[in-house]
């Protein structure tokens, strides 16, 4: 059986943040004994979005951006139980409840330290 990651971010972060998501891709593509599961770009009930949180070990989020639907995915893996590892781009602020939530904070330039962080949760 595959482990889950669940991948929270903002809307649009992928033209915003593009380090983060071209190392996850990699990631992804190279570690095959793990599932990466990405939101869809469609709203969804949030029902099921919490069903399908809560079937992950484990939540990757990028967190430069503040976002209502990356809050909401922090709170459901919050109150889960579910390891929440954040990424950050080490521009602006985090928002305060982030630290409190996060079992731990990256703050990257490059994709090679996102690489590196991951290979470790592997």
């Amino acid at each position: 059986m595959k482990t889950r990651w669940f991948v929270s971010h903002s809307s649009h972060s992928e033209d915003t943040t593009p380090i983060f998501f071209h190392a996850l891709q990699k990631f992804d593509e190279e570690n095959k004994r793990l599932e990466i599961v990405w939101p869809p770009h469609e709203p969804i009930e949030l029902a099921a979005r919490k069903i399908e949180l809560e079937h992950c070990q484990l939540v990757i989020a990028e967190v430069s951006m503040a976002s209502t639907g990356s809050g909401i995915d922090l709170g459901l893996a919050y109150a889960a139980k579910i390891p929440v590892i954040a990424f950050h781009q080490g521009t602006g602020v985090i928002s305060p409840i982030v630290p409190s939530i996060a079992t731990s904070i990256h703050v990257y330039l490059t994709e090679e330290h996102i690489l590196k962080v991951l290979a470790t949760l592997a």
